[in-house]
């Protein structure tokens, strides 16, 4: 038999506003998880945010003294046909991108909705600062291909855009109107597309 489909979140508390938001029966039939579970479930060790091994200690201590009972285990998920993993990283700890390295499997389509991998692989975070995310964006991220872009240009002059299989669009933004301005075959870079857009 085949695996399932995995709803992979950023963490738990998003998971679970997910399933609190989204009661449907076709939502109910895929795995409902988050990454660092994922991982954790295709038999591997996730890294932790800083701080969390402490606010896990705090909560242990909490149930040992009138506190809360630890939840259950969780029970075991069925393998993945495809991690279709929404909004990992953007906004959270680096720790997500490096899990997704390990949640991956292969064979498996890794799917990311809102993943801001753009801010991963540009070297946005400083690879001085974030040695391990730059490498893993290297190894890992610069392999993925986006499936729909579309980003601001030029505070607001232009639009870039593409569709996988497609090529690159730029669009101008007028007050009335967007109009296309230019394909390319290859990602123009940001540069590329102001200077453009300064022409008529």
């Amino acid at each position: 038999a085949g695996g399932s489909l995995w709803l992979c979140f950023a963490d738990e508390g998003e998971a679970e506003l997910a399933r609190e938001a989204w009661p449907g029966a076709l939502y109910g039939e895929v795995t409902q998880t988050h990454i660092t579970a994922g991982v954790k479930a295709v038999g591997g060790e996730p890294l932790m945010p800083m701080g969390s091994s402490a606010a896990s200690a705090v909560s242990m201590l909490g149930s040992l003294f009138g506190g809360q009972p630890p939840p259950p285990p969780l029970p075991p998920l069925p393998p993945p046909a495809c991690q279709l993993v929404v909004q990992p990283g953007d906004g959270g700890p680096m720790e997500d991108w490096l899990n997704l390295e390990r949640l991956r499997r292969e064979g498996v389509p890794m799917i990311c909705v809102n993943g801001a991998l753009d801010k991963v692989t540009s070297g946005y975070y400083s690879n001085f600062l974030n040695p391990k995310l730059g490498e893993c964006a290297e190894r890992f991220f610069t392999r993925f291909e986006q499936v729909y872009y579309l980003k601001p240009i030029g505070s607001g002059r232009g639009w870039l855009h593409r569709v996988y299989g497609e090529d690159w669009q730029l669009y101008r933004q007028t007050r009335e109107d967007v109009v296309l301005c230019e394909t390319y075959r290859s990602r123009p870079t940001p540069q590329m597309c102001v200077d453009r857009l300064k022409q008529p």
